[in-house]
């Protein structure tokens, strides 16, 4: 694993953009430029920010909330890149090309906002609690599991995980 970046949140002026073309011409490496990096997160403890721009030595980068943050230009290279799929809150982790604590952490808190509070890690269930009644836990949810030939064809549920104990 590699250390952490020494990335330091700053306050965002209220008129703040990003700028298409704010990196273009730095000695970072092109697949860097304006990509997307894991950036610790005291709340969030890891939040997905595109490099916003870099001004000598220090690079600022913004979440999509338009948190700011910065580190040195060369802390930036430290940082791991977004990759394909990491941002989609998909069923099963294993599914992702390249899995991270980041992309662990976000997945589960992208499918937490859509109610979808199970995520798979190949046959193990994740589950957050969701603090509220949803209606996954109905009869017909149970005979659809119940049915099912493999509990990997429907989304993760704890009605999957018992499908799988009884198979």
């Amino acid at each position: 694993p590699t250390e952490p970046c020494p990335v330091e949140q700053l306050t965002a002026p209220s008129d703040m953009t990003v700028a298409e073309d704010a990196c273009k011409d730095v000695s970072l490496p092109e697949s860097a430029q304006m990509g997307l990096f894991w950036v610790q997160n005291a709340d969030a403890v890891w939040l997905p920010c595109r490099l916003h721009s870099v001004s000598g030595a220090t690079a600022s980068l913004v979440s999509e909330d338009g948190e700011i943050f910065a580190c040195s230009e060369k802390a930036v290279q430290g940082l791991e890149q977004v990759q394909d799929g990491q941002l989609d809150g998909v069923d099963d982790i294993c599914s992702l090309s390249v899995v991270t604590e980041a992309a662990l952490l976000h997945t589960i808190r992208e499918r937490y906002a859509r109610q979808a509070i199970y995520t798979r890690v190949s046959r193990i269930l994740i589950s957050v609690n969701p603090f509220a009644s949803l209606s996954i836990y109905s009869p017909d949810h149970l005979r659809q599991y119940q049915a099912a030939k493999d509990s990997l064809d429907l989304p993760p549920h704890i009605y999957g995980t018992g499908h799988d104990a009884r198979s």
